[in-house]
């Protein structure tokens, strides 16, 4: 993998978006929640995607929210910008002011809902990558999407523009995680789906973007770094740890969850936009069990 690439390597938290009790963006609590993590070792951040409820932000939230995470970061962290929107011209409105705020890359979710063909697909990622001129991310959720970005696929969008740098693999199947990696050399991977984020790793993922990184991303560097050593019990140790709060997420988004747990330990989120249901008593109080039982300090 080649400079340019490597910083993509390591935890990328997928972001979620702090509100104040109003419903406006939250500010302070989000640059607390980038300082926290920093200072528990990600290598950046993936910004607005769908941990960060993008597609209930408006633009303008959306482009408030990278603005302060990139000045929070400072130039510490890689940050990817997710600018994926339903039309073309969304997305490069996102994407040209995410060269503009200081963005290292940008990701888009393809484009969903009417069903467009492979072409159109195509032609959405080439004027998105154009109009921004930096490198792009794609984004492979085939389960929220309804669109599978395959490996046949990814090969010809890299093909046709090598600003065209990495995919983030959210899906289930390692097989074509695997295959992604056979692009080439300097294309990279990321892993997309926590629970299984030692397979992926072992599949050969360099780096990945989750949504647990927020609460806990430690335990995730330092699962990268017992598999790198060769302690692959520690690894698996920890992914067990993980999954036992990942196993409260269901059923839903998860992202309540995730919020609920990041007030536990002293970042305020006040919930999530509508129509997301807020948590209850018991799910919170089991939230707050197994953080303990992970070893996560609350209040911190």
């Amino acid at each position: 993998m080649k400079a340019e690439t490597e910083r993509f390597r390591g935890i990328f938290p997928a972001l979620i978006t702090p509100y104040r009790r109003d419903g406006s963006i939250n500010e302070d609590s989000l640059r607390r929640l980038v300082s926290r993590c920093l200072d528990r070792g990600v290598s950046g951040f993936y910004v607005c995607g769908s941990t960060g409820e993008a597609f209930m932000l408006s633009s303008d939230e959306r482009k408030q929210i990278l603005e302060i995470v990139i000045d929070e970061n400072s130039g510490r962290g890689t940050i990817i910008a997710h600018v994926g929107c339903i039309g073309t011209d969304g997305s490069i409105e996102l994407a040209v002011h995410a060269r503009g705020a200081g963005a290292d890359a940008i990701s888009s979710v393809p484009p969903f809902y009417y069903g467009f063909t492979v072409d159109e697909i195509v032609s959405h990622y080439r004027a998105v990558t154009h109009a921004a001129d930096m490198p792009m991310i794609l984004y492979n959720f085939p389960a929220n999407a309804g669109v599978s970005l395959t490996p046949a696929l990814v090969r010809r969008l890299r093909g046709e523009d090598r600003r065209i740098v990495g995919l983030k693999h959210t899906s289930m199947n390692l097989y074509d995680l695997e295959q992604m990696l056979r692009i080439d050399d300097d294309f990279v991977v990321l892993a997309g789906h926590d629970e299984v984020l030692l397979g992926a790793l072992s599949m050969g993922a360099r780096g990945a973007v989750g949504s647990t990184y927020n609460i806990m991303p430690e335990l995730y560097v330092e699962m990268i770094k017992r598999l790198e050593s060769g302690d692959l019990a520690g690894a698996q140790e920890i992914q067990q740890r993980v999954n036992s709060f990942i196993r409260l997420m269901s059923p839903g988004t998860g992202i309540p969850q995730i919020k609920a747990a990041l007030e536990l330990v002293g970042i305020e989120c006040n919930g999530c936009r509508r129509p997301m249901a807020a948590l209850a008593p018991s799910q919170r109080s089991g939230i707050e069990k197994a953080l303990k039982e992970i070893g996560i300090p609350l209040g911190a």
